[in-house]
């Protein structure tokens, strides 16, 4: 497999990833940035781990004891562990390739990151590469499912983010309250000023009450959507 090495925010990370197939968007650096910087947060659960984008991101900016990486695709996990090698996060970041409902963690979370497929299969474009399509649409991932696990392994108080289409934001709202996982922070992103929102950006807390902080919007043709992308 040729692969690619890559950066993303901070210069001195990289990321290791298929040169052809799926390869991160700007949703994974977009989501890190939308974690709350003021938490401390000692073990992390990163879910549907890709080629490690985000773990290796919180890795480097926040004071973690611990981060789980689960990636199911075996390219990607290969890339995944290259990612950890290259960065020598082998101290802090244990990756596992095994279905994140097949993986039972002895500890709970303070903080769960996922970026996950959010389409199925018949609303959506099919790839040729079917890895990629396991990465676009829920047949692996079903969100209630998704929500029911992270409420089994997310401590009281704990954090959740997650990216999803803003066309279908009504359901990980739905099943964040039904779980207990209170959504307490939003962010849109749009393409420009005149466009519907492509993708909005979650904060749940788990036990927490009811209210809720919209962020100010993010567009992709103003200069602070680059600015986001760079250390």
């Amino acid at each position: 497999m040729d692969k690619s090495l890559d950066s993303i925010i901070y210069k001195d990370i990289k990321i290791v990833q298929p040169k052809k197939g799926f390869r991160f968007s700007v949703d994974s650096p977009l989501l890190f940035r939308f974690i709350n910087e003021k938490k401390i947060f000692n073990n992390v659960l990163d879910i549907g781990s890709g080629s490690g984008v985000l773990s290796a991101l919180i890795a480097k900016k926040y004071r973690v004891q611990h981060i789980d990486a689960v990636e199911i695709n075996e390219v990607l996990y290969e890339c995944l562990l290259d990612t950890i090698k290259f960065n020598k996060f082998d101290n802090l970041i244990t990756p596992h390739n095994i279905n994140i409902f097949d993986f039972k963690p002895s500890l709970n979370y303070d903080l769960i990151v996922c970026n996950p497929p959010y389409r199925k299969r018949d609303t959506g474009r099919v790839c040729k590469d079917e890895f990629e399509n396991f990465a676009r649409f829920d047949d692996l991932m079903p969100l209630d499912k998704l929500f029911s696990y992270v409420k089994s392994v997310l401590k009281n108080r704990g954090y959740f983010y997650i990216s999803y289409d803003a066309d279908l934001l009504v359901q990980p709202l739905y099943l964040g309250r039904k779980n207990n996982l209170e959504p307490k922070r939003m962010q849109f992103l749009y393409p420009a000023e005149n466009k519907p929102a492509r993708l909005v950006f979650i904060e749940f807390v788990k036990g927490a009450g009811v209210e809720i902080k919209i962020e100010p919007p993010i567009f992709q043709n103003r200069s602070e959507f680059e600015k986001l992308l760079k250390e």
